[in-house]
């Protein structure tokens, strides 16, 4: 099934979350009290916001009013109004809980998160608050370590990470926070040290990959260091901290916003049932066509082709424009046995966006499972007209000519000629399995032998196993001699 490349696609399509202030105001908001503050959340209509939002912000304030000195309502409430985007209501209604039940560490905790993302040194102040009541909270050390990082204040921020490192020896957090103050201080072999260790706690980290390259490049080790940089542009650029209670927080939200978060999460962990029922009731609560598509990938991922096509019809009617929306149709419609007009969707997708080169990546791989690899070689070609410097077109067009079955079809020299390029700029391990897979259709096997060594080393290092394993079978065969055809 086609179905990565969709999802990836969709993925990376960054929703921005509308804030809309649905609170009035007070004439001088710094003197309100939350008293004040709930009479007057009382009296709103919440316009503007989801229906499902506001109906949720009115059972919590009623909460409240029957129960004005409950710190739990009031926390509650703050926990709300926080995820749905009003932090400085939030900000009231934390405070009264905390005044209210002066033992409960979440709420100093919470409302030292909203004022460290505001850049407010409060927040230092608050941090300490829920410490003293819970000094075993990790994710709390790690947040004040970074928030005195931060102030500039090294030692005191050095002391919580090594705190957090008692609680969890193999914080990654606080090795990489340790190493940054080690650097900054010029003590550029231990800040190696502490990053080895915390990519040791979590290889896929990063920010430790990241820095890492900058120590190696300090220690006059370029090619290291290039290494490193190469391995964290691999990967997200930030790891959240393990935080149970945002994780409650973001259990609070029930905007389209969050609905859609948990039902993404979910249907990274495999959980295709959460993840229909969080995104039907996200689509169901405003009309976007993302959360159609990335509905009909879920149905996609449970083979029910014919409820993915109609959310990808859905999604398409909010926006007729959209390329993507019509690969993804086309996607459904090919494991339905609609080839034809699946085929004919793309070539649409790319007559609406051709600089869109996922659409050209798309057809291809659909004509290669029909059996057409002159005609996805075509498409490899016309694409690369469009997006000269695309990366994965590059690729695939060089492994294309490099492995296909048919000779007639088989390049060498223009396979080498491309591998080159995509390997030269980025050169991850499956660029360097292609460049191998070249080497070898162009006669030249100890180049191929050399290359494949090298990508294998180079999934190892990554850990992915499954690449390492395909990478040796290609090996094997440049060993004996052979060029590897599909």
């Amino acid at each position: 099934m086609l179905l990565l490349p969709v999802l990836t696609v969709i993925l990376i399509m960054i929703y921005q979350y509308s804030r809309s202030k649905t609170i009035p105001q007070t004439a001088d908001s710094g003197v309100l009290t939350a008293e004040a503050l709930l009479s007057s959340l009382s009296r709103n209509e919440f316009a503007g916001t989801e229906k499902q939002v506001a109906s949720k912000l009115r059972a919590m304030i009623e909460e409240v009013n029957e129960n004005p000195g409950s710190a739990y309502a009031w926390g509650k409430l703050a926990m709300n109004l926080d995820v749905h985007d009003l932090p400085g209501e939030a900000t009231l209604c934390y405070q009264k809980a905390g005044e209210l039940n002066v033992s409960d560490y979440r709420w100093p905790y919470y409302r030292a998160l909203i004022l460290y993302k505001q850049g407010s040194a409060e927040a230092l102040k608050y941090f300490e608050q829920s410490l003293a009541l819970k000094q075993n909270h990790p994710a709390a050390r790690l947040g004040y370590g970074q928030a005195l990082l931060d102030a500039g204040r090294l030692e005191e921020a050095s002391d919580q990470y090594l705190k957090a490192l008692q609680i969890d020896e193999r914080s990654a957090h606080a090795y990489v926070g340790l190493a940054r103050i080690a650097l900054m201080n010029g003590v550029v072999e231990e800040a190696g040290s502490l990053l080895q260790r915390a990519i040791n706690a979590n290889p896929r980290m990063g920010e430790a990959h990241g820095l890492m390259s900058e120590v190696l490049r300090r220690l006059n080790r370029p090619q290291d260091a290039a290494r490193e940089a190469m391995v964290s542009q691999q990967l997200p650029k930030v790891t959240p901290i393990p935080d149970e209670l945002l994780a409650a927080l973001a259990g609070e939200g029930v905007s389209s916003y969050w609905l859609e978060l948990r039902g993404r999460a979910a249907m990274e962990r495999g959980d295709y049932a959460g993840a229909e029922r969080e995104l039907r009731k996200a689509a169901d609560a405003t009309k976007d066509p993302r959360l159609h598509d990335t509905l009909g990938v879920v149905y996609l991922y449970q083979r029910k082709y014919s409820d993915a096509a109609q959310e990808h019809r859905k999604a398409i009617e909010l926006n007729p424009k959209s390329a993507i929306s019509r690969n993804n149709l086309a996607a459904a419609l090919f494991e339905m046995g609609q080839e034809s007009e699946a085929l004919s969707i793309i070539e649409k997708a790319i007559e609406m966006e051709p600089q869109l080169q996922y659409s050209y990546l798309h057809l291809a791989r659909l004509n290669i499972r029909s059996g057409k690899r002159a005609a996805a070689i075509s498409v490899y070609r016309k694409g690369l007209e469009q997006n000269p410097q695309n990366h994965d077109l590059t690729m695939q067009l060089a492994w294309a000519l490099a492995t296909t079955p048919d000779a007639s079809l088989r390049n060498g020299p223009d396979a080498v000629r491309l591998a080159e390029t995509a390997a030269l700029r980025s050169p991850g391990a499956e660029a360097l399995d292609i460049l191998a897979a070249a080497y070898a259709e162009a006669g030249q096997f100890d180049r191929a032998v050399g290359a494949a060594e090298r990508a294998i080393a180079q999934a190892e290092s990554n850990g992915r196993k499954q690449l390492v394993e395909r990478i040796r079978i290609h090996l094997k065969a440049f060993k004996a001699g052979r060029a590897y055809h599909e």
